[in-house]
């Protein structure tokens, strides 16, 4: 849903095969809008209630295309394409709704980038590029202070299992947190 609650983006496969296709609706009249995707494997509202972000497939079915598309414009803006085959994209929006994450993940190692979700042309801000053997997911949240932070799981630095680290977002290196 949009910030505002008046449109629904969602997806429908309608050949079993995972072949999903993006449609927004239009809550107060109950019309679908003209803005149609094919092959989205992921979805997300920017906060300016105009803009979503998806991510596309290739023909192997791996999600590596993230576009921008504003509602009511033909074409969508190609943003980034990850190269690397053992990588999938998936884009999501922070619990705390502040904030929009691409992600792209193998099954041993993890890369992220976020966006503010008020600032939809702004460019995706790295946040800890991919390393060998290290894994990690982020959210959003406020500090016992009102800090704003980003909560990092991460078992970066050699360690085996995985511990919970908060960093701030003007530098989210979960290397650095703080446990």
């Amino acid at each position: 849903m949009s910030d505002d609650g008046r449109l629904l983006a969602y997806t429908t496969d309608l050949t079993g095969f995972r072949d999903y296709t993006l449609h927004v609706k239009d809550l107060e009249t109950g019309a679908l809008r003209p803005d149609r995707v094919e092959k989205v494997s992921a979805v997300a509202w920017a906060a300016d209630n105009e803009t979503l972000f998806y991510v596309t497939e290739d023909e192997a079915k791996r999600p590596y295309r993230l576009h921008r598309h504003r509602l009511g414009v033909a074409v969508a803006d190609l943003l980034l394409e990850e190269p690397d085959a053992l990588f999938r994209f998936h884009v999501g929006r922070s619990r705390s709704r502040a904030y929009l994450f691409l992600i792209s993940g193998s099954f041993t190692s993890t890369e992220a980038r976020y966006l503010p979700a008020r600032d939809p042309g702004g460019a995706w801000r790295m946040m800890l590029a991919r390393e060998p053997d290290h894994e990690y997911q982020v959210d959003h949240g406020a500090g016992p202070d009102g800090d704003d932070l980003f909560y990092i799981r991460t078992n970066g630095g050699g360690q085996r299992n995985f511990r919970l680290v908060v960093a701030p977002v003007d530098d989210p290196d979960p290397r650095a947190g703080a446990s």
